[in-house]
């Protein structure tokens, strides 16, 4: 019932092996890097209920498919903005009509051999 994150698996993995934070920095000249996710350690043995928001963030479903929206969920609510609400909602039908999918899909409906090398 806890709000994780893909965040969390580094400083978690860290945890883990007991292996220490990384001390350098990046884009600033001193100070060393701040991880934003939390290890899931803790959770893991206690089973200690953490309440916290996690925030999302979704641009493209495609190249061609601009669809920006930015979210933040609770253990209660779930917010959900959408930047472009005006623009059609892109369904991904490329990948269903691309002949190499039919292909592939015509040849396991026939029982044909699909050679995968």
């Amino acid at each position: 019932d806890t709000q994780v994150t893909l965040l969390d698996i580094v400083p978690t993995v860290l945890d883990w092996f007991k292996l220490p934070y990384p001390h350098y920095s990046i884009f600033k000249k001193e100070g060393k890097v701040k991880l934003t996710g939390r290890s899931l350690l803790d959770y893991l043995i206690s089973q200690e209920r953490m309440d916290r928001a996690i925030f999302g963030s979704h641009i493209l479903h495609e190249v061609t498919m601009y669809y920006p929206m930015r979210s933040i969920r609770t253990k209660r609510y779930a917010l959900i903005h959408n930047l472009n609400y005006w623009a059609p909602f892109p369904i991904d039908q490329d990948g269903y009509l691309s002949p190499c999918f039919q292909d592939i899909l015509m040849r396991t409906r026939s029982g044909s051999p699909l050679p995968w090398h």
